[in-house]
């Protein structure tokens, strides 16, 4: 990080989403970075110096067409220090099983190196934090 750091690249790897920031800063248009990747660029509320720290809340919502792979991942080329996933499914349409999962590698489409079962909570949803991720994918995976 260096001194004023003001925008957080968050990308993905589709354009059916909308991206809501619930906390310390705002999002900006979706656009194409390079081809399947999308990306927008969160504004931070004010500009960091080197060794601050930011909140950042924000909440991804999907709109496939079509349903998608079973699975979401997050990865951190970086550092990234309490991270917090949540992924709420319709009532109507409820996974059979879910896994927390990790992959090696950020290039990785192959199988987890790890996973372990999760069950949802009341809300239809699934939830890890994690204190510390680096160089790692990390995420949910599931079965109809």
């Amino acid at each position: 990080l260096t001194d004023g750091f003001s925008v957080y690249p968050y990308r993905f790897d589709t354009d059916q989403i909308r991206v809501t920031v619930k906390r310390g800063g705002r999002a900006g248009p979706i656009h194409l970075v390079q081809d399947g990747v999308w990306a927008t660029d969160i504004t931070l509320t004010k500009p960091l110096r080197r060794g601050d720290t930011a909140s950042l809340t924000y909440m991804t919502d999907f709109h496939y067409p079509r349903p998608p792979q079973p699975t979401f991942r997050r990865a951190a080329v970086d550092r990234i220090d309490s991270l917090d996933i949540q992924v709420r499914f319709d009532p109507q349409c409820l996974p059979a099983h879910v896994w927390w999962a990790t992959w090696p590698r950020i290039v990785d489409e192959g199988p987890p190196s790890h996973r372990e079962p999760v069950a949802l909570d009341k809300e239809s949803a699934v939830h890890r934090y994690c204190e510390s991720v680096k160089s790692v994918v990390v995420g949910f995976i599931w079965e109809w």
